[in-house]
């Protein structure tokens, strides 16, 4: 299925209240969003820089990429050391087709070690990984510290969108 038709409605709702169903849930949507995020950007619109100091969209969807890497090894450590890193460009050069494709490949690596986990490793401490501030840190708050700045950045891109005049359509 094409993004445009996999991403044209809500995610499917949670039909029971239990962890996988409501994460399963906030995963897709997360995904859904990040898609009309960027849906119709040109290259040239990743580029434009805000001002004080702020991120441009594309150095905010290049932290993305780095965010759903990071959480998809610290699920399954190593796991994304087979995967190309793909050259998305850099401020002045983003490529939006190529940071669009690479956002799915890599959503999908992380739904697919996501659905590996056990409850009892989602409460696995991983203290050999970065950050060595998290050592003490579950598996599953390891996740959900990058997973909650991930939805944070689908904001800032949707903003930055507005002050382009090219608001997120409403789907």
């Amino acid at each position: 299925m094409n993004p445009e038709e996999r991403y044209a409605e809500e995610a499917p709702f949670p039909t029971t209240a239990d962890f996988d169903s409501t994460f399963a849930y906030f995963f897709n949507e997360q995904r859904r969003r990040a898609y009309n995020s960027t849906n119709g950007l040109s290259n040239e619109d990743l580029s434009l820089q805000p001002g004080h100091g702020g991120w441009s969209i594309g150095e905010i969807l290049s932290h993305q990429l780095y965010l759903l890497r990071f959480m998809a090894n610290t699920l399954e450590p190593g796991s994304t050391k087979d995967l190309p890193d793909t050259d998305v460009g850099e401020q002045g050069a983003w490529k939006i087709e190529v940071i669009t494709a690479e956002r799915e490949r890599l959503w999908d690596h992380l739904a697919e070690v996501f659905g590996g986990m056990t409850a009892d490793g989602l409460m696995e401490k991983r203290p050999d990984l970065p950050p060595d501030h998290w050592a003490d840190w579950p598996v599953f708050m390891r996740i959900l510290r990058p997973l909650i700045d991930y939805a944070t950045h689908i904001g800032q891109v949707n903003y930055a969108r507005r002050q382009l005049g090219k608001p997120v359509e409403r789907v």
